[in-house]
């Protein structure tokens, strides 16, 4: 089994539109969320003294989802998506229509700033877990310190308001890992040939509508008071607009071109943006307490980083390669050329190491029409890349993967599969499989995202097993073969 090269798929160019969103730097998006995430809910608590706090939550996602509808027509999204895309989408929808109203049930009975503290905690929990380095272990203890230093004196006044803030902070957790994952995947998933930028938005509204349906027992009684009142429902549509359109559609344009990590870490901005906006529209002065635990908050997420080398990807102990096998030369149970003898025992164990180690068999299975020095890749030394080999008992490499972070053709970030390889004397033993859960475990542990290589037609059925779908039209890759784009979210 071998297989992946370096040739991109016939892609056609995405709208006007799409375009002009695809040339801003992701931070405009994430500003944009920033302050709308909190500007929002400050003009709906000042709804609250007439409709009920779940009033304005429904109003805020039936308005939105109204929006997308005429906006969008987000149906068309369900109907290109898989079954198991579109359950992605319905769990996404729940989680809007759950997370929104626990939210507005929190900042009813407490600061506003606090709620955004608490809501922040699971996310810097998802991205310290991400990367399980002292440091971030740091980060998550000065976080959950913050978060103590608000709660600590209010739990007796308003135990019922904390409840509900956790439960947010737990719904914001899969809004993130949710909306990656369509976010990341969209471009792919909507459309073979027309990779859009806006491809993410469309099956935000098309999540947008399950919300809608799902808040609507538990919401419409209490929003009916609006309902006679124009400037009331008029006030809770901007809250919606406000609240669920414009942020939502910023965290998608930059959850596409960021990985989960790092936006996990942009949005440090967030409780920082609850303050100063609850400061500003609702006069809601924020105490030394406050300010101190909202600083421990922000100062644990900005010690995050990921992780630049995990350990070995095998429960086996990791040993070094001998210095001569990193270049093709062997002892026992390598025959002509560097070659494993099919009489081998197949005691493999997988080992991190450095990309020159993988250049051999690289060269002699993918590409033995070039140099070893042909064979290395562009970013193979990023501190985040990853390279692993399945290595005998005497040293020998017999299966070989990198991994580089390298934007998918159509523009979503994302990891890079390149140069899998296994000996011929080998295949049919799940060292090819062993090698690539050893890749997916380190996109992982850098906070997943999207895994995407150009794969040999031959071996396209092995990647289908391991859960990649084939993207645009084969290429022909001069001296090579054809190949194809294949990708899965991770």
């Amino acid at each position: 089994m071998a297989a992946c090269g370096g040739v991109t798929a016939t892609i056609h160019g995405p709208s006007r539109v799409g375009r002009t969103v695809g040339a801003l730097p992701p931070a405009s998006f994430f500003g944009v969320s920033a302050v709308f995430h909190y500007l929002g809910p400050s003009l709906a608590v000042l709804l609250f003294a007439r409709v009920d706090a779940l009033g304005v939550a429904w109003l805020r996602i039936a308005s939105a989802a109204v929006v997308f509808a005429v906006w969008r027509r987000p149906w068309r999204a369900l109907r290109r998506l898989r079954g198991r895309d579109r359950w992605v989408l319905v769990g996404l929808g729940g989680v809007l229509a759950g997370m929104n109203s626990l939210f507005y049930l929190a900042v009813d009975r407490l600061p506003l700033s606090t709620v955004g503290a608490v809501e922040f905690l699971g996310v810097v929990a998802l991205a310290a877990a991400g990367a399980r380095t002292r440091r971030n272990v740091l980060a998550l203890a000065l976080a959950i310190a913050g978060v103590l230093v608000l709660t600590d004196v209010r739990l007796a006044g308003q135990p019922l308001g904390f409840v509900f803030a956790f439960a947010n902070c737990a719904g914001f957790m899969l809004y993130v890992m949710l909306g990656h994952r369509v976010a990341t995947a969209s471009a792919a998933a909507a459309d073979d040939h027309a990779p859009e930028p806006m491809g993410g938005i469309d099956q935000l509204g098309a999540a947008m509508l399950v919300a809608a349906f799902a808040a609507t027992p538990a919401g419409i009684a209490a929003a009916a008071p609006a309902f006679t009142h124009p400037v009331w429902l008029v006030w809770g549509i901007g809250v919606g607009v406000c609240s669920s359109v414009i942020p939502y559609v910023a965290d998608q344009l930059a959850m596409a071109r960021l990985p989960r990590a790092t936006f996990a870490l942009m949005l440090a901005l967030l409780p920082a943006a609850a303050a100063v906006i609850g400061l500003a529209v609702l006069g809601q002065v924020p105490t030394w307490r406050d300010l101190a635990g909202i600083a421990l908050v922000i100062t644990g997420v900005a010690a995050h980083q990921p992780a630049g080398r995990p350990v070995a990807a095998s429960h086996e102990p990791s040993r070094r390669v001998p210095r001569d096998h990193r270049h093709g030369r062997g002892r026992a149970g390598q025959g002509e050329n560097g070659a494993v003898s099919a009489d081998e025992p197949a005691e493999v164990r997988l080992e991190r190491v450095g990309a020159e180690v993988t250049l051999p068999l690289r060269q002699r299975v993918l590409r033995p029409h070039q140099t070893v020095r042909d064979v290395a890749f562009p970013g193979d030394d990023e501190p985040d890349s990853a390279h692993v080999v399945a290595v005998l008992a005497d040293g020998t490499v017999v299966g070989t993967v990198s991994v580089l972070r390298e934007a998918a053709p159509w523009g979503a970030a994302g990891w890079r599969l390149r140069g899998m390889a296994t000996d011929e004397a080998m295949r049919g033993r799940g060292i090819g499989a062993r090698l690539f859960a050893a890749v997916v475990g380190h996109v992982r542990d850098q906070g997943g995202g999207l895994l995407w290589c150009n794969a040999r037609v031959r071996a396209v059925p092995f990647y289908e097993r391991e859960g990649l779908r084939t993207r645009g039209e084969v290429r022909e890759e001069p001296g090579i073969g054809p190949h194809v784009v294949m990708w899965r979210d991770v």
